[in-house]
């Protein structure tokens, strides 16, 4: 059995780091990180601490795309505290949280400028 993506521990699970949208679909079923027990509970208990954890009703792309970022930088800052962590993965850890920033104001100038936009199916993966 193989090390956990965020520790020595066994792998006994495989999690989906930008989670499920509203109908309980992964929104990256290909983007898995494999984990042991207590690092995949430790995962999502960061979720909601954070308040990111599963949808309650349908979002918008650019809503679902601003939630990935922020729960993929939760799940890498987890793993960016490994001393021997990709830099790379540090990096991303860090700005991934800025990027979230930034989609989440673009977010509220379309709410402002366009505010019938959430009504536009194209703005769905379901459109």
């Amino acid at each position: 059995m193989s090390a956990c993506g965020f520790g020595p521990d066994p792998v006994e699970r495989r999690h989906h780091p930008t989670g499920r949208d509203f109908a309980g679909k992964y929104l990256d079923p290909k983007l898995i990180i494999e984990s042991c027990h207590s690092h995949h509970e430790l995962c999502h208990d960061d979720w909601k601490t954070l308040g990111l954890q599963e949808l309650d009703q349908e979002a918008s792309i650019l809503e679902e795309n601003e939630l990935r970022m922020r729960r993929l930088a939760s799940n890498l800052a987890r793993l960016a505290c490994s001393p021997d962590a990709d830099p790379l993965l540090v990096r991303l850890a860090r700005s991934l949280p800025d990027w979230a920033n930034d989609q989440a104001r673009s977010l509220q100038a379309l709410d402002e400028c366009h505010p019938g936009w959430r009504e536009d199916r194209r703005f769905y993966r379901t459109g």
